[in-house]
């Protein structure tokens, strides 16, 4: 991700203090800009990350004025605007992305050097910053990022207009009713940057914010500039800021409605990111976190309670109904179990029970012959079989639920610079 540091940043160490006073105008980054008062004068940035880049504002001069950039005292990188007659602000004055040795991701230091015999027309605006150290600064998202770097979706009809005076030389413009632009980002705000234009009769740009795509949050409209003249454009505005959030990856969908005025995105800031917060973000991507708002399917979410509810309902009568057959069983083999302790209480057992002899009839020895003299009795035996087992009715309880669950003419007077008169 990039960090962006104003110039008049803390980081940025100005030897010998730099001129800033009452210089920079509104559509410059924090509307400050530093200038060296004479050759020689230097500035230093110390910065932990894989790429810098700086960022500034000349005007008109004889082509006489030029700096000098190096990183960790490697070689000298020259910068020079030539002879001009314009004014150009949001120029890129150095990156290092353009050194034939990438930068390696750790901590480093920029110097910078005047170096020109008249510097009265060159300006360091902002620096940018690819780094993953991210704690306490904040994020810069431009309209023209690509989405996979960014988490910034346009979609529904924008046009894309270039001019010097937007940041990295573009915007988006809002061209249909419903157009909409979703940011994905980690961290606890996001707000909106760019132009804004008020017509002749008063009517400006209507559009509103949604944020988490929560039905239960209320769309929030965009926040018209102060002291807007009708008939204006002014440049750099802040057109909308989320309220403090909790930290974590939030979508802000803003949604353009039709009006006399177009909606125009220059780019994000997102605050409260914390280290590491890049790979969270790319992780965090992906249409269907893009997309904007959708109706709620409520007969699909009460469809999704109904069957979670007759889920569980299966679910509690398969197990009491499992509880009490155990409990039946466990009956069933206490009760046996002391039938079989007890036996028949027989004073004897199957095998010691005494033979009964036949009985004798007086007078009568040829019945008893005949009948013979051995017929024996055999005692009486309980047996209790094996209990048969209770039978588990077993099955799948299926369980789950379904969730379905240039731009615009820039009018009006222009401020000048300090140190030289405005083309």
């Amino acid at each position: 991700m990039n960090a962006i540091f104003d110039d008049h940043d803390s980081s940025v160490q100005y030897i010998p203090s730099w001129r800033s006073r009452n210089l920079g105008h509104p559509l410059e980054f924090q509307s400050t800009l530093s200038n060296p008062g004479q050759t020689g004068d230097a500035a230093q940035f110390a910065f932990v990350g894989s790429s810098v880049s700086v960022f500034g504002t000349y005007a008109p001069g004889d082509g006489t004025a030029s700096m000098a950039f190096s990183i960790d005292n490697g070689p000298s990188t020259p910068f020079s605007t030539g002879s001009t007659d314009n004014t150009a602000h949001h120029q890129l004055f150095f990156t290092s992305q353009s050194s034939s040795v990438p930068l390696s991701d750790g901590p480093h230091v920029l110097s910078i050097t005047s170096t020109g015999a008249d510097n009265s027309n060159l300006f360091l605006d902002y620096l940018l910053v690819k780094t993953n150290e991210l704690t306490g600064k904040q994020v810069f998202l431009d309209d023209g990022d690509p989405q996979t770097q960014s988490g910034v979706q346009f979609g529904g009809g924008w046009g894309v207009e270039k001019a010097e005076s937007y940041f990295q030389g573009g915007v988006h413009a809002a061209e249909a009713d419903g157009a909409w632009v979703s940011v994905t980002f980690e961290g606890t705000g996001l707000s909106l940057h760019g132009p804004y234009t008020l017509e002749s009769d008063g009517a400006g740009a209507s559009a509103s914010a949604l944020i988490d795509f929560s039905p239960s949050s209320q769309a929030q409209p965009l926040v018209a500039p102060p002291s807007q003249t009708p008939g204006n454009t002014t440049l750099n505005n802040i057109l909308y800021t989320t309220p403090p959030l909790p930290f974590g990856v939030h979508t802000v969908n803003i949604t353009y409605h039709a009006s006399p005025a177009p909606l125009f995105v220059d780019y994000f800031l997102v605050t409260g990111a914390v280290n590491g917060t890049q790979s969270a973000l790319v992780a965090a991507q992906g249409p269907s976190a893009l997309k904007p708002p959708q109706k709620l399917n409520v007969g699909g979410v009460i469809g999704g309670v109904i069957g979670a509810v007759l889920a569980l309902l299966l679910l509690v009568a398969g197990l009491w109904l499992w509880n009490r057959r155990r409990r039946e069983r466990m009956r069933s083999d206490a009760m046996l179990n002391n039938w079989t302790d007890k036996g028949m209480g027989l004073p004897y057992g199957r095998d010691s029970m005494p033979a009964m002899p036949p009985p004798a009839y007086p007078g009568s020895s040829a019945m008893g012959a005949g009948m013979g003299s051995g017929a024996g009795f055999d005692g009486m035996r309980m047996a209790a079989g094996p209990s048969s087992g209770l039978g588990v009715v077993g099955g799948d309880l299926e369980k789950g639920l379904s969730m379905p669950g240039q731009g615009p003419a820039v009018s009006g007077e222009k401020g000048r610079y300090l140190y030289y008169p405005e083309g």
